[in-house]
């Protein structure tokens, strides 16, 4: 795969999962969106992104998994000096809502996905009642 431009590789395809491999360069990302009917989550592979979420920056870096709950407004960025690579898992018939000229959220939806963001190294994460919980 190049190292200096981006590019995706699709890893899964099938009815239930769809698992890709995304590269981009510093500054590249998404627009900010949100899906009504899927929780999305990210591995990083290598590289540093930043996560926006409900007017909140998170940075994340190789090894971080980060996982959101449906409804969640969010927008990922490339940062860092270099190439860097996500793994994506979502379905192939999963709706991206942009917001309107990638303008901030309006209220109601920031109510809805408070508390709908984690980001957890893989070794801790645990399942709990279908909840995933983060331990330090």
């Amino acid at each position: 795969m190049p190292k200096d431009s981006s590019w995706s590789y699709t890893l899964v395809n099938s009815d239930s999962t769809r698992s890709t491999l995304l590269a981009q360069m510093p500054g590249e990302g998404n627009r900010r969106h949100y899906h009504d009917n899927w929780d999305e989550w990210w591995l990083i592979i290598k590289g540093e992104w930043e996560f926006e979420y409900d007017n909140k920056l998170l940075n994340a870096s190789k090894g971080d998994l980060i996982y959101l709950k449906r409804n969640t407004i969010h927008k990922i960025k490339a940062i860092g000096e270099h190439l860097s690579v996500r793994m994506a898992v979502s379905r192939d018939d999963v709706e991206h809502i942009y917001l309107e000229k990638d303008g901030n959220p309006h209220q109601e939806m920031c109510q809805k996905s408070q508390r709908n963001f984690w980001s957890i190294k893989p070794s801790n994460l645990i399942v709990v009642n279908q909840t995933y919980t983060y331990r330090p």
